[in-house]
This record gives C-alpha cells, sequence and structure tokens, in this order.
C-alpha cells in the first residue's frame, strides 16, 4: 500500500505543478488571490479534471489510504492551501 501511495503522491504533485507553472495567477505571492485562481481553475477547468479522474483510475479508491490522500490534495495541493492541522498525518501516509 505505501508504494501505492507514494506512486500517487508523485503523479498528482506532477499535475498540479505543470498547471501551476503554465498559469502566472497562480504564483502571484498574493496568497488569497492565488487560492481563488486556483479554486476557480480547479472546479471548471474540464482538462484538468478529466487529468485527475484519469490518475484515479489507475488506483484502487476503496482503500481508505488512497481517499485520505486525495482529500489532502484537495486541500493542499489542488486549492493551493496546506491542510489546517499539521502535515504530520499526511507525510506519516508516505
Amino acid at each position: 500500500m505505501n508504494e501505492n501511495l507514494k506512486s500517487l503522491d508523485k503523479k498528482l504533485n506532477e499535475l498540479v505543478k505543470k498547471h501551476s507553472d503554465i498559469l502566472p495567477e497562480f504564483n502571484s505571492g498574493n496568497e488569497p488571490a492565488d487560492l481563488i485562481a486556483r479554486m476557480k481553475y480547479a472546479e471548471e477547468n474540464e482538462y484538468f479534471k478529466n487529468e485527475v479522474n484519469a490518475i484515479k483510475k489507475d488506483f484502487d479508491l476503496n482503500s481508505k489510504d488512497i481517499d485520505f490522500l486525495f482529500k489532502m490534495y484537495n486541500k493542499k495541493y489542488i486549492y493551493g492551501f496546506n491542510f489546517p492541522s499539521t502535515l504530520e498525518i499526511y507525510e506519516s501516509m508516505l
């Protein structure tokens, strides 16, 4: 299971980095503006949604661990906002 989590983590990180790097409004340094831009993009961009869904199909989403990792990504990466608690829980999953 640990290898699946690491692989999924890497794929999601690469996907979000690719999309974040191509859009300058995601990296302006103004955290509220960046957060709003990333949230809007994640909600409205069909290409991005399709890429995330394609990654999801490669893994067993019935697993509580993988569901947890996706929830972490929704907060930490996709929406550009760090998980409100400490990251020890997230890091312990990898």
